[in-house]
């Protein structure tokens, strides 16, 4: 927490846990992948990374939790895979930077009003075809003004 200075992150064994608050405020970190054993995310993982660049998340993931990604300015892209069921408060909010958004659950995650306020809600969100009047009429995914259907 706090680690002003830490650009990258390399681990030699597979994670299951990223803890609460693990790398707040770690504002110089740009890369770092989230493995595919990784199962759980602590609420503020990834908190005011403001250099963050782009994030995928792992099909072993089920939930992204509160705050997880907040105020990662930079933060480019996001892409969900179809595993996703929740995604807490404010998890993406302040995301200014965000220029490409893909979920592809077919029955958009559980949301709040919260998870993505200060991103532009007019960027193109790519999710599955069948699914873009769903995205529209769910809560916090009402957000967004641009749903790109994709087969």
């Amino acid at each position: 927490m706090g680690c002003t200075s830490l650009e990258e992150i390399n681990t030699p064994q597979p994670l299951s846990t990223i803890g609460a608050y693990a790398f707040d405020g770690c504002a110089s970190l740009e890369d770092f992948s989230l493995q595919a054993s990784i199962s759980t995310l602590g609420e503020g993982c990834f908190r005011g990374c403001s250099s963050l660049a782009s994030v995928t998340f792992p099909t072993s993931l089920n939930h992204i939790p509160p705050m997880a990604f907040q105020g990662c300015t930079s933060l480019g892209s996001i892409f969900i895979d179809s595993t996703v069921l929740t995604i807490g408060e404010k998890a993406f909010a302040g995301c200014t930077g965000v220029v490409s958004f893909v979920c592809m659950t077919p029955t958009p995650p559980a949301t709040f009003d919260n998870t993505f306020v200060g991103m532009n809600p007019e960027i193109p969100v790519t999710v599955p075809m069948a699914s873009v009047e769903q995205y529209y009429d769910a809560v916090g995914w009402r957000y967004f003004v641009n749903y790109q259907g994709r087969n």
